[in-house]
């Protein structure tokens, strides 16, 4: 069974360009899935990492808030409202017309990082919290390390051996939870 045909049984090809299916048959034929930054167009999918990336951001934000909420100081969440309105609105001014959709990703990125920090330090001022920074940001420098190794593999292990790539990405992905347990379990600071 060809590729096609398998696709085909399984209901996921709808229509497909006229001479696709001799082409497979004939030769390899090279797919590409991934984010690349520095190519000329991207693709819808290519944004994920980066939107995913600032719903972190935003999340952050939203337990960070609490502060301004138990202390009636509400006017706050409207101070960081306008500021993140005010960079959306600028950056995706600017940015559009020169970088096209992707710019908005990037733009939702800077306006959730940018309300982040500053939800974090005004609300060390008005109601401080000992939170372990130096912890946190070593998970995140942790994570886009690994995020940007395993990434690194497709071009050590080839894109053709995808079976391979996935356990070695998943294999990351466990290292990378087991080094957080491991960081907690030392500290005993685990929920």
């Amino acid at each position: 069974m060809t590729l096609i045909q398998e696709l085909r049984w399984r209901g996921m090809i709808q229509d497909i360009m006229p001479g696709t299916e001799e082409l497979f048959e004939k030769e390899q034929v090279s797919g590409y899935i991934g984010f690349d930054p520095t190519s000329d167009s991207l693709h819808i999918g290519s944004l994920v990492p980066i939107l995913l990336l600032a719903n972190l951001f935003f999340g952050i934000y939203m337990n960070l808030s609490i502060w301004f909420k138990l202390g009636d100081k509400t006017y706050y969440g409207f101070y960081f409202t306008l500021l993140g309105a005010i960079i959306t609105i600028g950056l995706n001014v600017y940015l559009i017309p020169i970088y096209g959709f992707v710019a908005s990703a990037y733009t939702t990125l800077a306006c959730y990082f940018i309300m982040m920090l500053a939800c974090y330090f005004v609300g060390q001022k008005h109601y401080p919290v000992p939170y372990e920074i130096r912890k946190a940001f070593f998970y995140f420098v942790l994570m886009l390390a690994f995020y940007f190794f395993a990434r690194s593999l497709e071009s050590f292990i080839g894109k053709g051996n995808l079976l391979f790539l996935q356990l070695a990405q998943t294999g990351i992905f466990i290292l990378y939870i087991a080094i957080a347990f491991i960081e907690d379990f030392k500290n005993k600071k685990f929920a």
